[in-house]
């Protein structure tokens, strides 16, 4: 995210509809809300540590929770890049990488995740709830 000419790293959730995304994936990414946690670190404060942050994201899946995700932001597109090569302009943000789906990609009802600063020991968290809705014709 950018606002007022600083770059912020956060977390956030690309959810999309599952259904939907065997039509399209563009349509599916609309449909679905994109939830964010409401923390953010200046971009300036763990730049020279990317590489480092872990992103781990768990599901609940018959009755417990299982992880989903787990890697570390060098197991992305460089940051810095994807920043760069989307023209990031003030006042707007961009999800920027996800780790491939331990067991595959699947729907869940929960979802926690967080993204963890082990240089700076401290962590941006994020729990949400899917209410999946009936297709009416």
């Amino acid at each position: 995210m950018q606002h007022d000419g600083t770059v912020w790293l956060g977390l956030g959730s690309d959810h999309t509809d599952r259904d939907l995304e065997t039509v399209s994936v563009a349509a599916s990414k609309q449909a679905c809300a994109k939830p964010v946690a409401h923390q953010l670190w200046a971009m300036a404060d763990v730049q020279s540590h990317l590489d480092d942050i872990r992103l781990r994201c768990e599901i609940y899946e018959q009755g417990e929770w299982i992880v989903y995700q787990s890697g570390t932001l060098a197991q992305i597109q460089p940051i810095p890049v994807l920043i760069a090569g989307a023209g990031l302009k003030n006042g707007s943000a961009m999800l920027c990488g996800t780790l491939g789906a331990q067991g595959g990609v699947r729907p869940a009802q929960q979802y926690r995740m967080a993204l963890i600063d082990p240089v700076l020991d401290r962590q941006i968290s994020l729990e949400y709830r899917v209410q999946a809705l009936p297709i009416i014709a």
